[in-house]
């Protein structure tokens, strides 16, 4: 017979207290992750908010929530590249959209799991169906994890990206070793962030109270010192039946309008819009415009006034003009703008130049990436579009420019007035205020020689000088054409900057003029399409300032 009965095995008891050791054990290190979990979340987000509050970043409070959190180190990082750097950035967008297309991602895969299990165990026990349904599970979720994988890493390259954005913003001396070291070891990163939730040591020193004063209303004056200047000339000249639109936003050195609001005092002459002071004037008269610009508690930003001299006849019966620029004057809008005004008006105009079309009389001196630089030393250049251009100007027995070779050479007798148009190319790419600095000192120079030699042909000339026009409000264009190498917040600095030097340099100057070129445009509406609209107008914007330009040679000649 077969005995079955059973014994207790002696050691049951030494293998339950063995399993309960190993439970507490991993019950420990379980409480103990969870608490560390806890931990690194407040240090990070503490971190964060306090930085975005003291920063005056909206929202802060977004740094305690997933996915807000990485519109917070976003908008860190985003601030810091266009106070520090002048560069426009969208990484609040980007890092969150990336945050939300991996959730996304996730929860998608989970349904598509749980979705395929129901529909497979309601198939019955088909074999071939089975096997097919199970491999295209497979193959969807495969797919899926392949674009998890790759938003992971590229959300996980942009995170540190910004990283080293607030880093560098924080303790700038540090930087490298935070990020090396938050990328080998990613738990010290909290502690990285929290250590420096206090510092700004990366960040452009913030203005005084005194530089921009609070306005307690609009009667209370101001002293010169405290606001910006307007990019505008003290005397602008305008011609009876001839529109003046002055665009606010073009003669400051502000991108956008959104946090600015413009007051225009002109005593009841013109029209105040949104976005820009328009009049037209019917006869001869003097209007006295005063305009400022105030931030959204009522600060004054910038400040300044002009007279506009309105003339309603010309002193001499015709007028031959000379236009001489970039690739601005190089499309030849705004010289068919003059001419058909001059002929809508009875006008006998003449353009002179080597370039245009002889049979319409639309001539110029344009050439497209021109410097006035180039104009003085260069004989000959390829432009980035392939055209070849000479210089017509340049004189080849003293290797510069000569007005006097120039006119001899076209043979012209004589012209009344020559309009430049040049700038953009000399300060474009400058990436810094002092980096402007030299330029504008090389700009100055070649426009003195340029203007010394045409008044040396003729002091009677009347040279106009065109303020340079400012970019597109849209970011987007610059990236399109230029990429890193400029961005719309530098360039627009750079215009601003040089337009300033430019009035400073003409004041006084005899038969020298300044035209508000730079005010006559929208930059909103009317810039070209696509990359070259970044700094190019659209065929209306080139009219636009061909209008103001022809009214202004009328009363001035």
């Amino acid at each position: 017979m077969y005995d079955f009965s059973y014994t207790d095995m002696p050691f049951d008891g030494e293998m339950i207290g063995v399993a309960a050791v190993f439970l507490a054990v991993w019950v420990f290190f379980l409480l103990l992750a969870a608490a560390y979990s806890v931990l690194v979340y407040v240090l990070q987000s503490l971190g964060m908010y306090t930085i975005a509050k003291r920063r005056g970043i909206r929202h802060p409070w977004l740094s305690w929530i997933p996915v807000g959190n990485a519109w917070i180190l976003g908008s860190i990082s985003d601030q810091y590249q266009y106070v520090a750097k002048g560069k426009v950035r969208s990484r609040r967008k980007v890092l969150s959209g990336l945050n939300i297309g991996l959730y996304a991602f996730g929860l998608g895969l989970y349904i598509w799991y749980v979705v395929s299990l129901i529909g497979m165990t309601l198939s019955g026990n088909g074999d071939v169906y089975y096997g097919e349904t199970a491999f295209a599970v497979a193959g969807v979720s495969i797919l899926v994890l392949l674009a998890i994988i790759v938003l992971s890493l590229v959300l996980t390259v942009l995170m540190y990206v910004a990283y080293n954005d607030l880093f560098e913003s924080c303790d700038p001396g540090r930087s490298v070793l935070f990020l090396v070291l938050s990328i080998l070891f990613s738990f010290l990163l909290p502690f990285f962030v929290f250590a420096c939730r206090k510092k700004d040591r990366g960040m452009p020193p913030k203005k005084s109270a005194a530089a921009v004063p609070v306005q307690k209303g609009p009667e209370e004056p101001a002293s010169k010192e405290t606001y910006g200047k307007l990019a505008l000339p003290d005397k602008m000249y305008a011609f009876a039946g001839q529109p003046i639109k002055l665009y606010f936003l073009n003669v400051t050195e502000y991108v956008s309008c959104g946090d600015v609001t413009f007051k225009a005092d002109d005593g009841g002459k013109g029209t105040v819009y949104s976005d820009r002071w328009e009049y037209t004037p019917q006869a001869g008269e003097t209007i006295v415009l005063k305009l400022e610009a105030y931030d959204r508690t009522g600060k004054l930003l910038a400040a300044g006034s002009t007279v506009i001299v309105v003339k309603d006849g010309s002193e001499q019966k015709k007028l031959s003009v000379l236009v001489i620029g970039d690739s601005t004057i190089a499309a030849g809008y705004e010289t068919q703008k003059l001419l058909e005004l001059a002929q809508a008006n009875d006008y006998p105009l003449t353009l002179l130049g080597s370039y245009g079309d002889p049979y319409s009389g639309n001539r110029y001196e344009g050439r497209s990436g021109w410097s006035a630089g180039d104009y003085v030393l260069t004989p000959s250049r390829t432009n980035s579009l392939g055209e070849y251009k000479e210089n017509a100007f340049l004189n080849p027995q003293t290797g510069r420019f000569d007005f006097s070779y120039y006119m001899e050479k076209q043979e012209y007798d004589g012209v009344d007035c020559v309009v430049l148009q040049l700038g953009i190319n000399d300060v474009f790419s400058a990436q810094t205020d002092e980096e402007l600095k030299e330029r504008l000192s090389k700009f100055s120079s070649d426009m003195s020689h340029i203007i010394n030699s045409i008044h040396s042909y003729d002091p009677q000339i009347k040279i106009v000088r065109n303020l340079i026009l400012p970019g597109s409000v849209e970011q987007s264009k610059f990236e399109a054409q230029y990429g890193d190498r400029q961005n719309k917040v530098r360039y627009k600095r750079n215009t601003y900057l040089t337009n300033l030097e430019i009035l400073k340099e003409a004041s006084g100057t005899d038969n020298v003029y300044i035209a508000y070129t730079n005010a006559a445009l929208d930059v909103v509406n009317n810039m070209a399409s696509g990359g070259s609209g970044a700094i190019h107008p659209a065929a209306a914007g080139y009219m636009e300032i061909g209008a103001q330009l022809y009214g202004f040679i009328r009363a001035i000649n």
